[in-house]
């Protein structure tokens, strides 16, 4: 293990607000692309809309991007975690799902506008995000086996750690979080250098190809697909960058 390991950061000192303002102001056409991709592949993963039970947003963020991504497949009495292991994190998480289910998304709505030009079902996806949604503290490295339906990670795995193993125990205990058969979702940066959030956070560098390795010995029925970004969201004295985005999706095996 390397200095850079996950425990070596201060995650409770994560400035959300700041990190919030950098990546997530506005919608990138780098986000229309993934989120247009991933709706689709979770599509012809025939799972019946509004079937399953539990779903799991692992390394959320407090953001609702994961959950509304994944919200239309689970039940309207289901439960949909986001799961975030720093404080900050999970708090915006709850602010989040609280104005959600008051009818307010924030700067989300534009997300919301695109995500419901994908598709009909995601039409009130981020309000359905929220009213099924509970932020929980928990590590991605604490997910119990076999539990979910659905998982989604939103360049989580990638950003927690600068160390390579831990990054692979990271994935691969998300991926086994979820049941047999259920399908599981990965958005990642390619070749991240870290990023800012009040101070400097890691990253580990990695390309489709160690993605895909990572993920076929727990997936199968993948579908996968990367874009060259068309510029880095990444502003305000940020040195860090990465040279290209990505999905992949499938099936636990």
């Amino acid at each position: 293990m390397s200095e850079r390991t996950n425990a070596s950061f201060d995650w409770d000192s994560f400035n959300i607000d700041l990190y919030y303002k950098q990546y997530q102001d506005q919608v990138l056409p780098d986000d229309r692309i993934l989120s247009r991709a991933l709706i689709g592949a979770l599509l012809e993963s025939e799972i019946p809309l509004r079937s399953l039970k539990t779903g799991i947003d692992a390394c959320n963020g407090g953001l609702p991007i994961g959950p509304s991504l994944i919200a239309p497949f689970i039940a309207d009495t289901g439960k949909l975690y986001w799961s975030e292991y720093g404080k900050p994190q999970v708090s915006h998480a709850a602010k989040i799902i609280k104005m959600g289910r008051e009818g307010n998304l924030g700067k989300f709505s534009a997300h919301q506008t695109h995500m419901a030009q994908c598709h009909p079902a995601w039409a009130d996806a981020g309000f359905r995000a929220c009213t099924l949604g509970e932020a929980v503290q928990q590590s991605v490295f604490d997910l119990p086996a076999d539990t979910y339906d659905i998982g989604i990670t939103c360049f989580g795995p990638e950003s927690l750690t600068g160390d390579y193993e831990e990054w692979r125990l990271a994935v691969e205990t998300f991926l086994r979080s979820v049941h047999k058969g259920g399908p599981a979702a990965m958005l990642y940066t390619e070749n991240s250098n870290g990023y800012l959030a009040g101070m400097s956070y890691p990253a580990v560098s990695v390309d489709q190809a160690q993605i895909l390795e990572a993920v076929q010995p727990e997936l199968k029925q993948i579908h996968a697909g990367r874009i060259d970004p068309s510029h880095t969201a990444r502003v305000d004295g940020d040195p860090h960058s990465y040279t290209g985005m990505g999905y992949v999706i499938g099936l636990k095996r």
